[in-house]
């Protein structure tokens, strides 16, 4: 395993272990300053935006960007949290 896949997967396990449970919606801010966190030690540009959805609860954002000078953008999505399981799912 090359060093970019095993940070790669390190980076994961740690987004992993924190719970981000759509339904009670914990921890969404621990998981935007650890992703910021990292953007910055990737020298990447962060940047926050925070809202609140309708039940009140924050639903911050995080736009990481670095500019290379590039004539095209392209954009990589990602969501953080996690929607459990049901059970009978397999």
């Amino acid at each position: 395993m090359d060093a970019q896949t095993r940070y790669a997967l390190a980076f994961l396990k740690k987004m992993v272990a924190i719970n981000t449970d759509s339904v009670t919606k914990e921890n969404y801010e621990k998981i935007v300053r650890m992703i910021e966190l990292e953007g910055v030690k990737l020298g990447l540009q962060t940047q926050i935006l925070r809202a609140n959805a309708p039940d009140g609860k924050p639903r911050p954002n995080i736009i990481l960007s670095k500019n290379v000078g590039a004539k095209k953008t392209i954009i990589l999505l990602h969501h953080y949290d996690v929607v459990p399981a049901q059970a009978k799912w397999k």
